[in-house]
């Protein structure tokens, strides 16, 4: 209902003492929250990963990933945030090499009732018009998969069972293998261990937080 007249004018001057009032509060007091949010975010920024050798990278990789399969749900989406940057767009399928894209996500197509692996025929367009069924995997858009990809090749023994030409697309063991990823993904390291900390007493992440 539209307010005019006497009531008006006074409503006018009301709002108006209040926004003055208001005004006033803002211009004196003091201005904790931003330097509350700084000194949280410098707390936070605060935490660095140690100069670890490629070898205990990865091992922090797959004893973080170790351990999050294992938490409750709402504990394990935690690694989730930020997700959108830390796999660079959003997913990280994207950014693997042709041979790794293919042995990781492997898809086939029906043709003439025959079923054809891209694992078989890397040169097969998955654009193709054929029908195509994905094979149970890796979800390209989580942060947990991602480390699950580079726990479950990451090991020694299931790196050394892998074919010749995805372990030279991987580069040497342990460096080359850890290059890969954190070259295509820099802030996995980071966030993972930031996200980690609230763990650091699990067996499994003890020595990786001994210093704090």
């Amino acid at each position: 209902m539209p307010i005019s007249g006497y009531s008006g004018w006074l409503f006018a001057g009301l709002a108006g003492l209040a926004g003055l009032a208001l005004a006033a509060f803002y211009r004196n007091r003091e201005p904790p929250l931003e330097d509350q949010e700084d000194e949280s975010m410098q707390e936070y920024e605060s935490v660095q990963v140690p100069p670890w050798s490629s070898r205990k990278k990865l091992d922090f990789f797959c004893n973080a990933s170790d351990v999050l399969i294992q938490l409750p749900i709402y504990e394990a989406n935690q690694i989730e945030r930020n997700s959108y940057n830390v796999l660079v767009r959003g997913n990280w399928r994207l950014h693997l090499t042709p041979g790794i894209k293919n042995y990781l996500f492997p898809t086939t197509a029906v043709i003439n009732n025959r079923r054809i692996s891209n694992q078989t025929q890397p040169d097969y367009d998955e654009n193709y018009l054929f029908p195509i069924t994905r094979e149970p995997g890796y979800n390209a858009t989580s942060v947990m998969s991602l480390l699950q990809a580079i726990r479950n090749n990451g090991i020694r023994e299931d790196y050394d069972q892998l074919p010749p030409d995805i372990k030279t697309e991987f580069g040497n063991y342990p460096a080359g293998y850890l290059r890969y990823w954190t070259s295509k993904f820099p802030d996995l390291l980071m966030h993972v261990y930031n996200v980690m900390i609230v763990h650091r007493a699990d067996p499994r992440m003890r020595r990786f937080y001994r210093e704090m």
